[in-house]
């Protein structure tokens, strides 16, 4: 498969030798992860995918290798859960641009909402309060694009509601970034604290009220 074909899956390799301890204690997580999770292609050795595991760090514990579109690795060492390398594999899609949601409008909202964490994520954290102020502009910018974007969706008949939420919702979120950025110079530090904390009880509004969907947003 060409590398192109992988855009939106996350590739999963077991890699681990035949007489490693715990070796079968880890299959049957990978085995419940592959059954609830699509999207993923799943590989068992090393040896015929050179370019996966060609500058990951493989112990001699059963290892788990996570590797998103970008090939960027995860690496899961021992014994893992079906939890952790459920959420590893969710990661990776998300990075990739993909997404496991399967109803065509919420898909669209996980664009906008995968999206807008990679912008936050790629700015660059202020090291120091002179720092803060352009920071939270990026945030701000980033929060604006987002609303924009859910504001030119038409969602269907049933989810106008939840759509009329959700963009309410984003103004909340721009109201408080505008805020933030307002009293960045003087108040930087208490500024990013503010909005982190009020932030999370804006997300945890919504999901009470609306449920999250899947959604990355939340």
């Amino acid at each position: 498969m060409r590398w192109r074909d992988w855009a939106g899956l996350a590739i999963v390799a077991a890699l681990a030798g035949s007489v490693v301890r715990g070796q079968t204690a880890v299959a049957p997580a990978l085995r419940d992860t592959h059954e609830n999770l699509h999207g993923v292609l799943w590989m068992q050795t090393a040896a015929e995918y050179q370019a996966i595991t060609r500058g990951v760090d493989v112990e001699q514990s059963p290892t788990v290798v996570v590797v998103d579109a970008n090939l960027k690795a995860v690496t899961l060492v021992g014994y893992v859960d079906r939890d952790t390398i459920d959420q590893a594999v969710v990661d990776a899609i998300r990075a990739s641009g993909g997404s496991l949601i399967k109803n065509p409008y919420f898909r669209r909202l996980d664009a906008i909402c995968t999206s807008g964490n990679q912008q936050v994520k790629a700015l660059q954290q202020p090291s120091a309060a002179a720092a803060i102020p352009a920071y939270l502009v990026g945030v701000q910018g980033v929060v604006l694009d987002m609303k924009s974007k859910t504001t030119a969706i038409k969602p269907p008949h049933k989810y106008v509601g939840f759509h009329a939420a959700f963009k309410r919702y984003l103004g909340d979120n721009v109201a408080l970034t505008n805020w933030a950025v307002a009293r960045s110079k003087t108040h930087g530090a208490t500024a990013v604290k503010t909005v982190t904390k009020r932030g999370k009880a804006l997300d945890k509004k919504f999901k009470k009220s609306h449920g999250a969907h899947g959604l990355s947003c939340f």
